[in-house]
């Protein structure tokens, strides 16, 4: 275990504190490692994957030509179980480009925004940016969670081509657009650790 303290605490001070914090410490690492468990995916058959915020089955499939198909289920063809990772993120990828670069343009269409390019990126944690010359960058990841966060972090990124940090009048913006955007985000920080194939 690391524990960052300030340069001139001494040892004792640190110790002292971290016997008084013991339980939290240990209730804490063991959430963590439980969530890093559940996040590290087998690709075992019944090891569900998500996809616009609902949980599938994976199911192994002999003989099917196409590496993954979606129906209702995740089919994994059986000759491609060695790179299921790579199978399962290029699937994702293209389902990204189908229905985030659309949505995108149709929420900026709606609310007046004028993007310069919407792009997919393989971002792992920050599922959206605005760069300073006004282009959208939406996660692959995002196909994972609901169309309402999909929307809420779109609306986001759009928001920033007129308001470029967190300030009041961003999050009045934002608020415009998602009168909910605060339960959207709440519902973001913790799943964020589920949208992950690692």
């Amino acid at each position: 275990m690391i524990v960052h303290a300030p340069v001139h605490t001494s040892k004792r001070t640190i110790l002292e504190v971290v016997e008084r914090n013991k339980d939290w410490i240990e209730r804490t690492r063991a959430r963590m490692l439980e969530r890093r468990s559940q996040q590290t995916k087998k690709f075992v058959e019944g090891e569900t994957f998500l996809f616009l915020g609902k949980e599938y089955p994976l199911k192994i499939v002999k003989g099917q030509e196409e590496p993954v198909v979606f129906q209702d289920a995740f089919l994994l063809s059986d000759a491609y179980i060695g790179h299921a990772k790579a199978v399962f993120e290029w699937w994702y990828k293209n389902r990204a480009a189908e229905i985030l670069i659309p949505r995108a343009r149709e929420l900026a269409y709606q609310f007046g925004f004028r993007p310069k390019k919407i792009k997919i990126s393989g971002g792992k944690t920050r599922l959206g940016s605005c760069s300073t010359k006004g282009s959208i960058n939406l996660s692959w990841r995002l196909v994972l969670t609901p169309p309402e966060i999909i929307d809420y972090v779109i609306i986001h990124e759009l928001s920033h081509l007129k308001e470029k940090n967190h300030s009041k009048k961003f999050w009045a913006l934002v608020e415009r657009f998602i009168p909910d955007y605060k339960k959207r985000r709440k519902w973001l920080k913790e799943n964020v650790h589920r949208l992950t194939l690692r």
